[in-house]
């Protein structure tokens, strides 16, 4: 036995002096390791789909909260896609579509598995060290290696631009005759802001393929979140978002229906980065040929601008957020539970509408149990009149909480349905017509509720997370 423990610490040690070796010269080697703690997830669940095991990570975060970012998962992501093509060069399929709003360019992640800082995000001042990478310089690897990569922007400082254009020269490791601007594209969205209404919002990763930490080769993958990219800096010793609230996000492996129609999607918006009207008539179209809203037996998507005019956005067919919500209002019986956690609750169009399904539901189900919370970070005051008709049913209200959250958790006690709806759309008029944006709806039942128990459990940590904030002064 104790040979044995010698010889694994050893190992480790030669491993971890390979690895940081070969990080020095740029290179980030496939990691293993013997450990079960190999993904930074919050929770992973499964199901079987078009012949494939369609696998579901899911992230979430509070204020403060170092680990579980949903955006680490872009930079891991984009890392493990790298790892695959240096193990199978000869590979040309492998590509990576990267959209978001907000982006900072030295944003970085720590994506060593066992390692102390493993899961947590910070910034850099270079590219990487032994243990971190930035996610920008990631993708220059990505182009490196022979990796097609498409990456589209809206807001910055004003250095992403000029960060890219260093590399765009390099000569590509598998050719000598490539350069990273041969695979690598970089736009900055120009759609005008008219309001803040116009704006190209997604926060959209497709992978085509990547080699998981314990070997695995994954195809099809998708991300999405309520979070952008933004600036870490300093507090209290702790390298935090500046945009530091609460956050959810998923990925999904392994689903080729939903990663084809990202693609399509993806494709429309980086196309129009330059002309937001053809990107919405591209949108349209799309949508008149059955390729986009994506449905199967656990999840559905949907993709902005919804296809009805300004004053319909309460469409149960294109909205999922409609959909749940007219549903719960039809349920007579069984508990219910509602879990909201928003950084819009404004007395917009969709939100009435939705509150009116509310209060009509535990106006008319009084099953003991049922239960109502509303967490939200801007929106109505205790005085206005939407906040006072929802109000004698909740459980909890907790405004002006530190929350960039857009999650609609609902339990039917009457079916055992556990149904979620999250993604970058804000509950406002203009994010269902104007903007670029994606929203899933994930249906679970019985005992199966994995999706379910991590965005109700992040709006109750997001409820109490005030009441933490200010113990800390």
């Amino acid at each position: 036995m104790k040979f044995k423990f010698s010889f694994n610490i050893f190992k480790k040690i030669f491993l971890v002096a390979i690895s940081s070796v070969l990080a020095i010269t740029g290179t980030v080697v496939f990691y293993t390791t013997e450990y079960e703690k190999t993904t930074a997830a919050k929770a992973t669940t499964y199901y079987e789909h078009d012949g494939q095991n369609v696998r579901i990570d899911m992230y979430s975060r509070v204020s403060l909260q170092e680990d579980d970012a949903p955006t680490f998962a872009v930079g891991e992501t984009i890392i493990k896609a790298v790892n695959y093509k240096m193990q199978n060069l000869a590979d040309d399929t492998v590509e990576i579509k990267f959209a978001v709003y907000r982006y900072n360019y030295d944003t970085a992640v720590y994506y060593k598995p066992n390692t102390r800082n493993y899961g947590k995000m910070t910034k850099l001042s270079r590219d990487y060290t032994d243990d971190c990478e930035r996610i920008s310089y990631s993708m220059i690897r990505a182009a490196l290696y022979g990796i097609k990569v498409d990456f589209g922007f809206h807001v910055d400082n004003k250095k992403t631009l000029p960060y890219f254009a260093k590399y765009m020269n390099l000569t590509c490791y598998h050719d000598s005759s490539k350069k990273v601007s041969d695979y690598l594209t970089v736009k900055q969205c120009t759609w005008p802001y008219e309001g803040g209404t116009r704006q190209m919002h997604s926060k959209q990763l497709l992978v085509s393929k990547y080699l998981d930490w314990d070997g695995t080769v994954y195809e099809n993958a998708v991300w999405s979140s309520t979070s952008n990219i933004d600036e870490y800096v300093s507090f209290k010793d702790m390298p935090i978002s500046v945009k530091d609230w609460s956050h959810s996000g998923w990925l999904i492996s392994n689903n080729r229906g939903l990663y084809k129609a990202n693609d399509y999607y993806f494709d429309a918006a980086f196309a129009h980065m330059d002309d937001r009207e053809l990107f919405y008539e591209e949108v349209c179209e799309l949508r008149d040929a059955g390729l986009l809203d994506y449905v199967d037996n656990k999840v559905e998507m949907y993709f902005t601008p919804r296809p009805h005019i300004y004053a319909d956005s309460w469409d149960v067919v294109n909205n999922p957020v409609a959909r749940v919500f007219e549903k719960l209002k039809q349920t007579k019986t069984g508990q219910i539970k509602v879990y909201l956690n928003l950084f819009y609750f404004t007395e917009g169009v969709t939100t009435k509408r939705m509150v009116d399904c509310i209060v009509e539901a535990f106006k008319n189900n009084q099953t003991e149990g049922n239960e109502l919370y509303i967490v939200y970070d801007d929106g109505v005051s205790s005085g206005d009149e939407m906040y006072k008709q929802v109000a004698p049913y909740a459980t909890e209200i907790r405004s002006f909480v530190k929350t960039h959250a857009k999650d609609y958790a609902v339990y039917f006690g009457e079916t055992d349905e556990y149904l979620t709806v999250t993604g970058s759309v804000n509950g406002s008029e203009g994010e269902n017509f104007w903007k670029a944006n994606q929203q899933i709806l994930f249906k679970e039942n019985g005992d199966d509720h994995t999706v379910f128990d991590v965005i109700r459990d992040l709006c109750l940590r997001t409820v109490a997370d005030k009441t933490e904030i200010d113990k800390m002064g």
